[in-house]
């Protein structure tokens, strides 16, 4: 039974990564919704991202680290905003905190992942990588990025320098999904960060949404630490995969779907026999 047939499911991711997940949603018979509920932006001081770039081309750095994809695409970014070809990180090794981000370093700063944990976390990646005594590691961050994996390799020995490749603000555009909750038009909503968790509620309630029917609706979440912050704001979590990847949540969604539907049918049974 195929869970996602039919279903209008809501796309949250920045605009330039929506469509990865879109896809996949599609792929599955579902309709994707578009409503960003975060991109990124600039650092408000490039002065230390510059820097760094610019020292990688000299031999500053023996590791890229990367935790997200983001970092990967603002890294991208702001190479070509200084006229700087991707070459000058051709040097590095690179290490990925998970699929998606290898896929993204791969795709637009032509690296491949000479680190790939098993388990997609930062605590993960860092222990991969032990021992690293006296590597010297490039770590491009969100402004709002929590230090676990720079901490764990410093403990290692490891000479990392952390700086600001971006900064998460709240998306804009898309649907006009306060109508459609209203309307009960949509059957779920995806998440795929703890920053998408906090400003759907936010966005929908400066939209003139109704909380109600926003906490009424199922919602997946990417993993563990999303599903956190998505309950925290109320919202109805019914699907977190064990693969912490857009095709585990996709699947995850599905499977949801597919449950509630055979829950159904067993109800409708039951009352035939009990007549």
């Amino acid at each position: 039974m195929n869970g996602l047939q039919g279903k209008a499911i809501v796309v949250t991711r920045a605009p330039h990564q929506a469509d990865a997940l879109a896809l996949l949603l599609a792929k599955a018979g579902a309709m994707p919704v578009f409503y960003p509920c975060v991109d990124i932006a600039p650092p408000d001081d490039p002065a230390p991202l510059d820097a760094a770039l610019r020292a990688s081309g000299a031999g500053a750095f023996d590791w890229l680290a990367l935790t997200s994809a983001n970092a990967a695409w603002a890294v991208s970014r702001r190479l070509a905003e200084l006229g700087l070809p991707l070459t000058i990180l051709h040097s590095l090794r690179l290490a990925a905190v998970g699929p998606a981000t290898a896929a993204a370093a791969r795709d637009v700063l032509g690296l491949n992942a000479d680190a790939l944990p098993d388990e997609f976390s930062s605590a993960a990646l860092a222990q991969m990588l032990t021992p690293l005594a006296d590597a010297r590691v490039l770590l491009p961050l969100s402004s709002l990025a929590e230090t676990t994996l720079a901490d764990a390799l410093r403990a290692q020995g490891a000479l990392v320098t952390c700086v600001v490749a971006y900064k998460t603000v709240i998306g804009s555009g898309g649907v006009d999904l306060p109508l459609l909750l209203r309307r009960e038009e949509i059957n779920a909503i995806t998440l795929t960060s703890s920053s998408a968790a906090t400003n759907l509620r936010g966005r929908v309630v400066d939209e003139g949404g109704d909380e109600t029917s926003l906490r009424q609706v199922p919602i997946g979440c990417i993993g563990a630490r999303t599903a956190e912050t998505a309950r925290a704001q109320g919202l109805r979590v019914v699907a977190v995969p064990e693969e912490h990847s857009l095709g585990g949540l996709v699947a995850a969604l599905g499977e949801y779907f597919a449950r509630e539907a055979r829950t159904t049918q067993q109800e409708a049974n039951d009352g035939d026999n009990r007549v």
